[in-house]
């Protein structure tokens, strides 16, 4: 829909259901589980900001999940968002995860973080940086 607000409890209700601790997406719930994650791309900042939220509460929860591949995988394409705090709040997520459960990150997925080391925003080079020594 157009309407933000529709959207964004949509997606809260879809991002809830799948941070449910013990949960795995049923077969029958896949497209819904593809159109929240693609609320990562959405094109109002605050709505990726709440999608990426919820994805990184589904990844503690269980990095090891079923959909982990497919989490990770649109949480990387957002590491190069046009709005800096997206991509901030993508590396603390990825980071978050891999301080929780190291083994559950990938290293490709770790060479992609790391790589925003050399991001335009001093900002996300720092946060990377204090997370990794942390």
């Amino acid at each position: 829909t157009d309407q933000l607000e529709t959207r964004l409890k949509a997606m809260n209700l879809v991002g809830d259901m799948i941070s449910i601790p013990g949960t795995s997406i049923p077969e029958a719930f896949q497209p819904i589980f593809s159109e929240f994650l693609k609320r990562l791309s959405d094109r109002v900042v605050e709505v990726r900001m709440s999608a990426i939220e919820h994805v990184k509460n589904c990844l503690l929860l269980n990095p090891f999940r079923a959909e982990a591949s497919q989490i990770l995988s649109a949480l990387c394409e957002r590491l190069l968002d046009f709005d800096e705090n997206v991509r901030k709040h993508v590396v603390a997520v990825i980071c978050d995860v891999a301080c929780h459960s190291l083994n559950a990150i990938p290293l490709e997925t770790v060479k992609l973080v790391a790589e925003r080391l050399r991001d335009k925003s001093v900002c996300i080079s720092l946060n990377f940086y204090f997370l990794y020594l942390s």
